[in-house]
């Protein structure tokens, strides 16, 4: 009892000497009594049960480190122990007896049917819960509850306003179940189980679980009129305040375990504004606690998998929601469905290779930069690449296939108003020979031909499908046809596709026999791909014709110990290439899009550009609007299935995910 007493004396005198303080003393004094406590994610959310009947945790949409903690939390046996229902605004309250059989039942429902639960909710139109995370989750509990007695099991009640879309007919329909019936169905749900005495966990947007300052009230409000000091809400760490001051903050947390919670009550964090809206309310008059789940430059998104849009009946059911709430045809970009992420995630691996591992997150330490090199000075890329042109007649960019960053350098180098009349054709990989009259007429004419037509010309390319298909080739071809279209006939650049000619009939005709004799002599002189990248190259040195060429590394460089392009052009025309790849040194503090050569550098003719450090690049997948075209879809599975051994393919698998950073670096 004295000990107790004495401890608030001490705070009493800390805070009086800290307010008679110089403003200076003051803060530093503040500081010190005022840092966080982290309590381990999943222990605070089960002990705040014994305070709290009921813990909200505030959604990030499709967020996969907040939904595989969640996932995580739920498999935790304590926490039927403590809770046997969570509440949930992803999912329509008319489809309750259905999620009932498939949880607390563990019915199998045909996906079909299960699907509705989240496909037919208020925010269906943006595919906001159609991300796997939100099936991930159902799919979570109904396993745990196939562990426990009937009587233990959890309970998922479903709190989304109950709209009927058949009955939605124009955007204000929509947007008033969007709006105070949300709040009035979630906060029903929750007070239900209040008058029942009993606990739960919810999960909803954060805007339904702030302690609202605005004149109308959201869920969290309209049950604390009720209910008073039962609710608790932890928000997971996004971007606090405005600008850069994420960055600050996140520097202060570095010292935090994953996965933590902490309390922001009468703490510096506490006292940051929720948002950049000068209005905003600080964190503390907001929210209970904050989730640290990573670095927020780390946090990804993962979206509807491509799948399901070659669901005839879903897409168009979208598409004519789209349409009443915005007037409009279904654009996927105006969805916000990102076809961006970190270029490993986006790159198509190895179909056999082993799953990874999952380990527990550990924080990304920071480590100190070492100085940059001082024997090497970076260069401007685009007056690099023109001055090699004087010297060499063909300069080649290894491609970063699929890369935003490098093909953001190949626009700014093809738009210079330098190169025309400096160089006659850009020889491309990503391009079937077969079609270059379409691009002849498309690039250089500057012909209107229709995307349906000129769509051909990169998906029946042999560097494969995948890779063909990312929007930044099409992007390309625009690019050049736009600066060709403001020059003379004779200074306008023709693209030449470079790679090997892949004829679809015949491919189809006979599929093995075709395959196997493109792929008989990969990676040797004798292959056909090889093959028709020298000749292009070979006919602009005949001609006397000065190129850029932009074809994979693999193919161009000297030094890689195989008989390639490369090898092959410099038997015929010694010293006539010079190449730019990323194969090189880099640091952060060159500018993107600088050159470097290197002393003793292996690789004859070469620098190495840099666009960026690897782990911050940034690949663009396929749109997934490319699986609805069913008969390119046969194609697809047919190569994969001669090439891969395995049929068909497979879009629920997670190599084909369309997963991308969930806050966009500044």
């Amino acid at each position: 009892m004295m000990f107790r007493y004495y401890r608030y004396w001490c705070v009493f005198v800390a805070v009086l000497v800290a307010a008679l303080l110089p403003q200076r003393s003051y803060c530093q004094a503040q500081a010190a009594v005022s840092e966080l406590r982290p309590i381990d994610g999943s222990n605070a959310i089960l002990q705040s049960f014994d305070s709290h009947p009921i813990v909200a945790i505030a959604d990030l949409p499709g967020c996969t480190e907040l939904h595989e903690f969640v996932r995580e939390l739920i498999r935790n046996p304590r926490f039927s122990e403590k809770v046997n229902t969570i509440v949930v605004d992803f999912g329509n309250p008319l489809y309750q007896p259905v999620m009932d059989r498939y949880i607390l039942d563990g019915e199998l429902v045909p996906r079909e049917v299960l699907r509705h639960v989240w496909d037919d909710t208020t925010e269906s139109p943006y595919l906001t819960w159609d991300s796997e995370v939100y099936e991930q989750f159902f799919d979570t509990v109904r396993g745990v509850n196939q562990g426990l007695a009937r009587e233990k099991r959890i309970r998922v009640i479903l709190a989304d306003a109950p709209i009927v879309w058949r009955h939605v007919g124009t955007r204000q329909e929509w947007l008033d179940w969007r709006g105070q019936k949300r709040e009035n169905t979630l906060a029903d749900k929750i007070s239900q189980i209040l008058k029942a005495h009993s606990q739960a966990l919810v999960i909803a947007g954060a805007s339904h679980l702030y302690r609202s300052s605005s004149a109308s009230k959201n869920a969290r409000m309209l049950v604390e009129d009720g209910y008073p000091g039962q609710f608790m809400t932890i928000l997971p760490q996004g971007r606090f305040g405005g600008g850069d001051s994420y960055k600050t903050i996140e520097a202060r947390e570095e010292n935090i375990p994953l996965r933590s919670v902490v309390a922001v009550k009468d703490t510096w964090l506490g006292a940051i504004p929720v948002d950049a809206d000068p209005k905003s309310m600080r964190l503390q008059d907001a929210v209970e606690a904050v989730l640290v789940l990573d670095d927020s430059g780390q946090l990804t998104r993962l979206q509807a998998a491509g799948f399901l849009f070659q669901n005839e009946e879903f897409l168009n059911e979208i598409g004519r929601r789209w349409k009443t709430v915005n007037s409009e045809p279904f654009d996927l970009q105006k969805a916000g469905f990102e076809l961006r992420g970190n270029i490993d995630a986006v790159s198509l691996p190895i179909a056999d290779a082993p799953p990874k591992n999952n380990p527990a997150p550990q924080r990304k330490k920071v480590e100190p930069v070492s100085p940059a090199p001082t024997d090497l000075h970076p260069t401007d890329g685009v007056d690099f690449v023109l001055k090699k042109l004087d010297e060499f007649p063909i300069v080649g960019l290894g491609d970063n296939h699929m890369c935003l960053e490098f093909h953001q350098f190949v626009g700014k180098l093809i738009r210079d108003p330098r190169l025309p009349g400096k160089i006659n054709e850009i020889i491309v990989e990503f391009g079937n020979p077969k079609y270059q009259s379409i691009v002849d007429r498309y690039v250089v004419n500057g012909e209107a031909i229709p995307f349906d037509e000129r769509k051909k010309v990169w998906q029946e390319a042999a560097m494969g499908w995948y890779v063909a298909n990312s929007p930044i080739y099409a992007e390309f071809f625009d690019a050049v046809r736009e600066v060709n279209i403001r020059l003379p006939k004779e200074k306008r650049i023709r693209v030449v596709l470079g790679d090997a000619l892949m004829d679809l009939q015949q491919f189809l005709a006979n599929p093995e026999q075709y395959l196997g004799q493109l792929g008989a002599h990969r990676e040797t002189a004798q292959d056909p791909r090889e093959i028709s990248f020298t000749a292009s190259a070979t006919q602009v040195l005949a001609e006397h014709h000065r190129a850029i060429m932009i074809v994979g590394n693999g193919h161009l460089r000297a030094a890689n110990g195989r008989e390639n392009a490369r090898t092959a052009i410099e038997k015929i025309y010694p010293n006539q290439f010079f190449l730019i790849d990323g194969n090189g040194p880099e640091h952060p503090s060159w500018l993107p899009g600088s050159i470097v050569t290197t002393p003793d550098d292996r690789e004859p003719h070469h620098a190495t550009l840099y666009v960026g450090t690897w782990n911050s690049l940034t690949g663009v997948r396929p749109s997934p609007l490319i699986y609805r075209d069913m008969e390119y879809w046969k194609t697809i599975n047919l190569v994969d299935e001669l090439t891969r051994r395995r049929t068909p393919v497979d879009l629920a698998n997670p190599i084909f995910e369309y997963r991308s950073r969930y806050f966009e670096h500044p």
